[in-house]
């Protein structure tokens, strides 16, 4: 059972570490369940406020989380090894990013191997006054 110390326990890992810690599989259903089961139990103003130092620290591990996975994204794109630990909602995002990213480069990439293009000056004529027919 999902308690606010392992909550915090989990973001706390996840600042101090430089790679996504595993988590268990049904971490989402977890912290669901334990959300609304806070929320039926807050009744005073103590409650409310512990239910936002969670959804806080949620929202930070959260954030931690999705950071890491933007960088292991660029990381894989550049050395082609695989990253671990990701949930199946972070996978879909890593993949996502890696796509990009690799389509990206060739875009970039290919516009580099083209030829510049000249432009042509135009010259341009500034008429002081009229010429009388």
């Amino acid at each position: 059972m999902l308690t606010f110390d392992k909550i915090r326990d989990l973001e706390r890992a996840e600042r101090e570490n430089r790679q996504l810690q595993r988590l268990p599989e049904d971490i989402m259903e977890q912290i669901k369940e334990y959300l609304h089961k806070k929320e039926k139990m807050k009744q005073s103003s103590s409650d409310a406020a512990e239910l936002d130092n969670v959804k806080n620290t949620i929202r930070r591990f959260f954030e931690l989380r999705e950071k890491k996975t933007l960088d292991a994204a660029l990381y894989t794109v550049k050395t082609g090894l695989p990253i671990e630990n990701l949930t199946k909602y972070e996978e879909r995002l890593f993949y996502a990013l890696i796509d990009d990213v690799k389509r990206y480069r060739e875009i970039f990439f290919s516009e580099l191997q083209k030829e510049p293009v000249v432009r042509q000056k135009k010259t341009v004529y500034n008429v002081r006054r009229s010429i009388p027919v």
